[in-house]
């Protein structure tokens, strides 16, 4: 997302500290600045990025960073910045340079890691490229893989229906057979009944 999308000032001077464009409005005046300040100082933070929206009609996200940063850039904290290279660092408690590449967590013995983005040569550029190819094939044939297992389940379940609707069918036919036996065989039973009856006496 660009900072003019986002609504993060793309033109200003930049803070040492955090690396944000700090917006500038010459438009504001003094009576506008002295009282978001005002505001700044009794803690209204919120009040005075409102304030600072309505004088200037600069988006909601930029008088955030306006307020927050007093209106100006602030420097770096101590320990910031790398002893090599002089590049910043993440955080004050950073034992590694992501500009040069040094690493200290052992401060008796710091040691240079992989090469950094500005070193690299074409070469490592290349490995790199055979390396996502690999990766690339091979993630391919886990998804054909994963194509045929799936398949071979979808048959299972297909298998499965089918013998379960064929036990049903099954069932269903001898409840028919039973039914027809029991409606035959009850008059049938009863007429032998009547006859053996009528004979004995």
């Amino acid at each position: 997302m660009s900072p003019q999308k986002s609504g993060l000032p793309d033109q200003g001077p930049v803070c040492e500290r955090c690396g944000l464009v700090i917006p500038q409005f010459p438009e504001l005046s003094p009576e506008d600045e002295h009282r978001i300040r005002q505001l700044m100082r009794d803690g209204n933070q919120l009040l005075a990025v409102r304030a600072l929206v309505k004088a200037t009609g600069t988006p909601l996200a930029s008088a955030k960073v306006w307020v927050q940063h007093d209106g100006r850039t602030q420097p770096r904290a101590p320990g910031t910045t790398c002893t090599y290279c002089g590049g910043r660092l993440r955080s004050p408690r950073a034992q590694q340079c992501l500009e040069c590449g040094m690493d200290w967590h052992d401060p008796d013995r710091p040691k240079k890691l992989g090469a950094t983005a500005e070193s690299r040569s074409m070469p490592d550029m290349e490995s790199d490229r055979e390396l996502l190819l690999a990766i690339r094939d091979q993630l391919a044939e886990h998804a054909n893989r994963h194509a045929d297992w799936l398949a071979h389940q979808r048959e299972r379940e297909a298998k499965i229906d089918a013998d379960m609707a064929s036990a049903l069918e099954q069932q269903r036919a001898q409840g028919r057979f039973y039914k027809l036996v029991v409606l035959v065989g009850l008059p049938i039973f009863a007429i032998i009944c009547l006859s053996v009856f009528a004979s004995s006496r």
